[in-house]
């Protein structure tokens, strides 16, 4: 095989991993804007340090926020988990139990999960409405 062809391969390999993964640029650009959407919305998130969540799955990076009303879960993944987190998603749901019904919505690269604290229906249709506006 000659050298360029081997070079080319190497490239498109690298390339191709890359474009699939989770990369720390585009994963803060995200917290970024559901932060903001938030915000926007005047809902105040903070960081929960504790990892032990029932959402943290291999290939994914997570993000904890916790406010009055709930916490807030974001999963980060590249294209080619979705398929998979979504399915252990499902499948932890399924398994959880849960004191009020949790809210899931699904994004290209990341998913965010709203656990429920209290029966307070404005702040969930606060939270719903900032899951609505991050899908435009």
């Amino acid at each position: 095989m000659s050298q360029f062809l081997k070079l080319y391969i190497l490239i498109a390999l690298v390339t191709i991993i890359s474009g699939c993964s989770v990369n720390n640029k585009t994963t803060n650009s995200i917290k970024e804007n559901v932060l903001s959407a938030f915000e926007e919305e005047g809902i105040e998130l903070s960081v929960k340090k504790d990892n032990s969540i029932p959402f943290d799955y291999p290939n994914s990076k997570e993000g904890i926020y916790q406010f009055d009303g709930g916490r807030i879960y974001c999963l980060f993944y590249g294209y080619n988990q979705t398929k998979q987190i979504e399915e252990k998603i499902r499948a932890t749901l399924a398994e959880t139990e849960f004191l009020y019904p949790p809210h899931v919505s699904y994004y290209d690269k990341f998913t965010i999960i709203f656990i429920p604290t209290t029966d307070n229906i404005e702040i969930t249709e606060k939270v719903d409405l900032v899951l609505d506006r991050l899908k435009k």
